[in-house]
């Protein structure tokens, strides 16, 4: 486990600060609180610009967690954040994934349960519902009452024995929970840095362009993206998306993963484990396990 409390990620419209825990304490902070230090531990805020004291937040370290969302559903959520689960466990950093909304069945909720150390499917996923539809729709026709604080409490219980959550929505950005509240509505009440997930394929130059802004006017900050190749077969957008993406989105382009691809750039997971320099762009060299003196 690494003990670094501060190390600087690179992009090119800004300079991102970066926390890793390395406090064993258990939290049991308002999620206000949750959000407040992971602006400033990753969003590039300074203590002038935050209102929020530097020393003091790392004084107090709290889980630098991740919202995970889509540009649509079925693109490859559920993949990406096993495969950053694992890489982080595999590192020796305790991370767990959370499910707070499945629809249909639950194999998304039992893949993060298994990549979290076999944690109990019911914490991993807190809230089932049984038709593949939004979660909305599913508890009109299950006459179920979808409550947000329920899903932040699993959050919360989650993220007090675990340095790092990966929360991962259901669908897109905008799917409805209620009739009021969006999956979006639950990101920002979580208040973590969220990392967009999109297809390579034709249109996702729209979709993550939309989705950005939609991220932004919730006041949140992506992360970054992982652009995910669905198919083997390339044509001229998914070849040349991978550059446009890199220069218009404004946030750092992860990874860009080929297909079927069941690992993560080590660069990738150098930089989650010990706060190294992000990559813009990824090349394909095999993940390895990092002794923690190197860190």
């Amino acid at each position: 486990m690494c003990h670094h409390s501060k190390s600087k990620i690179h992009h090119p419209t800004s300079s991102l600060f970066l926390l890793f825990p390395g406090s064993s304490h258990t939290h049991h902070a308002p999620l206000k609180q949750y959000a407040d230090r992971a602006n400033v531990c990753y969003l590039g805020l300074t203590p002038k610009h935050s209102g929020i004291d530097r020393h003091a937040a790392n004084r107090h370290l709290l889980p630098m967690s991740f919202f995970v969302t889509a540009t649509d559903t079925g693109v490859g959520k559920t993949h990406v954040t096993r495969l950053l689960l694992q890489a982080l466990r595999r590192v020796g950093i305790n991370a767990a994934g959370y499910k707070p909304v499945a629809c249909g069945d639950r194999d998304d909720g039992r893949i993060l349960a298994a990549a979290s150390g076999n944690l109990p499917l019911d914490t991993v996923n807190p809230l089932h519902l049984k038709s593949p539809v939004s979660p909305y729709v599913a508890s009109l026709l299950e006459n179920q009452v979808v409550n947000p604080e329920v899903l932040l409490e699993g959050f919360r219980r989650l993220a007090a024995v675990h340095p790092v959550v990966f929360v991962e929505g259901v669908g897109g950005w905008e799917v409805p929970l209620t009739a009021t509240y969006r999956m979006s509505d639950l990101a920002k009440d979580l208040g973590l840095p969220v990392l967009l997930v999109a297809a390579n394929r034709l249109g996702v130059l729209n979709h993550i362009l939309l989705t950005l802004a939609a991220i932004r006017s919730k006041g949140l900050t992506c992360a970054g993206i992982f652009l995910n190749q669905l198919d083997d077969q390339l044509d001229t957008a998914m070849i040349t998306n991978v550059s446009v993406v890199r220069d218009l989105a404004g946030v750092p382009l992860l990874e860009h993963l080929i297909y079927q691809q069941d690992f993560l750039d080590a660069q990738v997971v150098r930089s989650l484990a010990c706060g190294g320099t992000l990559p813009l762009a990824a090349s394909h060299e095999p993940p390895f396990p990092i002794p923690t003196a190197t860190c």
